[in-house]
């Protein structure tokens, strides 16, 4: 900070974060961007450098429990996708994957301003549940039997499965 000790914070941390980390860095330290780096009392140098020790492993437990919620999703569109091409039917997985696609997107546009990385985490988990849903419904309607015998058992103990490691998380981040 020493080299930009009459710019902006905003301007000072440019060489140190990506520049769409700045603001996100800024508002944990509750510094207001436009204040000048010189101005930095040493509680709050202290506090940056905290910050940015932790940053990293917090900012990937965080998001690495959220897109786990969605691997039951992503397990399940991989397995039925290939379903419907076995059944020489391409359409059914490109129509569900625009549309999937879809869902993410609008899913980051409106999570990622309020929880970041965590919002891209849940927009990709969520994105994946509703391609799965869209590959599955068509399929049970046309074979009653698909739920029937270990297919449901097999998705249970994926979903435990799942909700194990996803609540397991915080314990694990050291």
């Amino acid at each position: 900070l020493e080299m930009y000790k009459n710019r902006s914070m905003e301007n000072a941390l440019t060489d140190l974060l990506p520049r769409s980390m700045i603001p996100v860095v800024l508002r944990r330290l509750e510094v207001d961007p436009a204040m000048q780096a010189n101005a930095l009392t040493k509680q709050q140098r202290r506090a940056l450098v905290e910050l940015l020790k932790g940053f990293a492993v917090e900012i990937t437990g965080q998001a690495l429990f959220w897109v786990s919620l969605g691997m039951v999703g992503y397990a399940m569109q991989n397995i039925l996708s290939r379903v419907y091409f076995a059944r020489q039917n391409g359409r059914a997985p490109l129509v569900a994957g625009a549309i999937s696609i879809g869902v993410n997107v609008v899913l980051c546009m409106v999570l990622t301003d309020s929880l970041l990385v965590n919002g891209l985490a849940i927009a990709s988990a969520a994105s994946s549940s509703v391609y799965a849903l869209l590959l599955l419904v068509p399929l049970v309607r046309e074979d009653k039997q698909l739920l029937a015998g270990g297919f449901v058992s097999d998705l249970v103990k994926m979903l435990l499965a799942t909700a194990a490691m996803a609540f397991s998380m915080p314990f694990m981040i050291v």
